[in-house]
């Protein structure tokens, strides 16, 4: 946030943000063909998600839990090199707390709206999951336990030798082993 937006009677009402001109939403990024089509190597996404974690860490160290960190809630600039993390109304700091939490980046094994920085890194590695290998760790198809929630919850990724993924995903050894 860049500054606060006040009424008429002074009272905050919000808050300003420096407008990203041609951005695109982090999810654009997770299909491989955005990645083909716009030459997004392998050291290019390991730059965007290193650039990610710095963020994440940062507004931990400020005391702020992001808790909604999600593919449309982090902005990508005109050149795919930049991100900005929008809907900052969402975070939770020691004197607000937070309501809001897409289901896809939710920690199921954590309590119902405790959030921490922890819950935070659970969601930064779903992101990063969908940054390298195109598709969400807990989906692809398993023979018995369908549905996202339900695989989160009992732990089946696609790291699972029982979990089917689509031949369009990117090969797991493309995930650096070292950042």
């Amino acid at each position: 946030p860049g500054g606060l937006v006040y009424g008429a009677d002074k009272r905050p009402l919000g808050y300003q943000m420096p407008f990203v001109p041609n951005a695109r939403a982090l999810c654009e990024l997770f299909p491989p063909a955005f990645k083909r089509r716009f030459g997004l190597a392998a050291r290019a996404l390991a730059g965007l998600v290193e650039t990610l974690r710095c963020a994440v860490a940062h507004a931990h160290a400020a005391k702020v839990i992001i808790v909604d960190l999600n593919g449309m809630n982090v902005l990508l600039s005109e050149n795919l090199q930049d991100l900005y993390l929008i809907d900052t109304d969402s975070y939770q700091t020691p004197t607000f707390s937070a309501t809001a939490l897409d289901p896809a980046v939710r920690d199921w094994h954590a309590a119902d709206g405790h959030f921490t920085p922890a819950t935070d890194w659970f969601s930064f590695a779903v992101l990063a999951c969908q940054i390298f290998l195109g598709i969400h760790p807990y989906r692809g198809k398993h023979p018995k336990v369908h549905g996202l929630e339900a695989r989160m919850r009992a732990n089946l990724s696609v790291f699972s030798p029982a979990v089917q993924v689509p031949p369009a995903c990117a090969a797991f050894d493309t995930i650096p082993k070292h950042m």
